[in-house]
């Protein structure tokens, strides 16, 4: 590096390039892959339940309970309910005889929803494998409400999903 003209630069503009391209097409990889989607997640998974208050906190998960009105007694779709901080707060709103469908893509989350949700008998937890389409499971009834906190953004084709999952919507 020192004994020849420009190598700095040129080792600099390489280092800078790197720097630079791998976030990029990793941001692309995410955006097109749902393998790549499904395995950052299951990785982050671990992260977002110990910091599930920063990142989806209180007065959020207020405004969204409002927002949906008086769901005592309601059938409710949740699609894409992570590590189960939504859900918990549902189950409790829709007793005694509502109940909650919760789906997410991630398996990690799944088993973490089970393991905090145990106590819950009104809410179905289960593992929902495309991101490409909505694809309901045997006996799935009409449901009254549907909600999707941050999940659309990984689907793969945004409206052919929500035609799909419109389906099962009183």
């Amino acid at each position: 590096l020192i004994y020849t003209h420009g190598a700095f630069r040129i080792l600099s503009l390489g280092v800078s390039l790197a720097v630079l391209g791998l976030p990029l097409f990793l941001l692309i990889e995410l955006y097109h892959s749902s393998n790549t989607i499904r395995k950052v997640n299951e990785k982050l998974s671990y992260f977002m339940s110990f910091f599930e208050q920063l990142f989806f906190p209180i007065s959020m998960r207020r405004k969204v309970l409002m927002s949906l009105g008086d769901v005592h007694n309601k059938k409710i779709i949740e699609f894409g309910c992570s590590v189960g901080t939504l859900t918990r707060k549902l189950a409790m709103k829709v007793k005694p005889n509502g109940i909650i469908y919760a789906f997410d893509p991630i398996k990690h989350n799944i088993s973490i929803v089970l393991s905090r949700l145990k106590r819950h008998r009104n809410v179905v937890v289960q593992h929902h494998e495309s991101l490409h389409k909505f694809i309901s499971p045997k006996g799935l009834p009409k449901s009254d409400v549907l909600v999707s906190i941050g999940m659309i953004s990984y689907i793969q084709n945004p409206q052919k999903f929500l035609i799909d999952i419109a389906k099962h919507l009183k």
